[in-house]
């Protein structure tokens, strides 16, 4: 029987087991250590994380930004598979959207999500937009209904816009999320003071939003401590429109102010060391406007981060 619905095979693709080549040496490296699985088939994983892909900018286009988010997971495994590791993950395809069906290619992401982490799978996923985390989101809550769930996301913006004539955007996953979950507990770390209207600030303000701005990030008490005790799941979101622009120029908001990578491995680390870390992804990587790969092999180091401390 196929493990997907009808609605969610229409944005499927499955996985391209020649993407993951590289260098063979004295260590493992990432493409050694790929299962790929199509999910329409039959889904029986022995792994414990799983990479999906979103590849999707049509949250990106609705909110006027720089398309080309949609190539993300592509560039990110071509930049994952030559990283050394010991860590086997199954890639299971990717999630399409070609047809401006924003909103089914977001529940279908929750449908993979959701069937992975009932297999006590770790989703992986790479987008795309930040679209993204509202499908993300559909997935986790589907199969965290009970636990008090935290948000943090490393993002230089807050993401709580309102709906765009009822539709959503790269700008509203949290505004959706937050209109959907009982209890938002959204933690925002690298905000950027003057990249945000003093009306979204405000709006944070009133829904409890836990800020970090960019330039706080190095002398503000650990927020994520507080997290951590009060959570039973986590769900990290990180877009890499939240550093610096000479290390990420392929966002679609690139950022002038923006932090260095150092400057939050120490929290990846963490919270996926918290044991309470049940899904991960990364968004906004735009291969369109990263030439040499910079942003996609930081992209890369990343998910290497969060996947050896789980």
């Amino acid at each position: 029987m196929p493990t997907l619905t009808p609605s969610t095979l229409k944005h499927y693709i499955p996985p391209d087991r020649l993407v993951w080549q590289g260098r063979v040496d004295e260590g493992k490296r990432f493409h050694q250590l790929v299962e790929p699985i199509d999910l329409r088939q039959q889904f029986k994983p022995n792994q414990k994380f799983a990479l999906i892909g979103f590849a999707c900018d049509e949250g990106v286009k609705r909110n006027s930004g720089r398309a080309g988010a949609k190539e993300g997971p592509k560039a990110f495994r071509q930049a994952l598979t030559k990283l050394p590791s010991v860590i086997s993950f199954h890639d299971v395809g990717d999630i399409v959207c070609d047809d401006g069906d924003l909103e089914t290619a977001q529940e279908a992401l929750g449908h993979v999500v959701g069937l992975l982490l009932s297999h006590g799978v770790f989703p992986f996923v790479v987008g795309g937009g930040h679209e993204v985390s509202w499908g993300h989101y559909l997935g986790i809550a589907e199969t965290k209904k009970n636990q008090h769930l935290s948000i943090v996301n490393f993002d230089a913006h807050y993401d709580l816009r309102p709906l765009l004539n009822g539709k959503g955007t790269s700008g509203t996953s949290f505004t959706q999320i937050k209109n959907h979950i009982d209890k938002f507990d959204y933690t925002c770390i690298g905000i950027q003071r003057y990249g945000n209207t003093d009306a979204l600030k405000q709006r944070a303000k009133e829904l409890g939003v836990n800020t970090v701005y960019a330039e706080d990030v190095d002398h503000e008490l650990n927020p994520l401590d507080a997290v951590i005790s009060r959570s039973q799941s986590i769900f990290l979101t990180v877009d890499l429109d939240v550093f610096a622009t000479p290390f990420a120029p392929g966002v679609s908001a690139p950022q002038a102010l923006g932090l260095t990578p150092s400057q939050i491995v120490k929290a990846l680390e963490q919270l996926a060391s918290s044991k309470k870390l049940v899904s991960f992804e990364i968004a906004e990587l735009n291969p369109a406007y990263d030439p040499d790969g910079r942003t996609a092999a930081l992209a890369a180091a990343l998910a290497s981060v969060v996947l050896h401390h789980v």
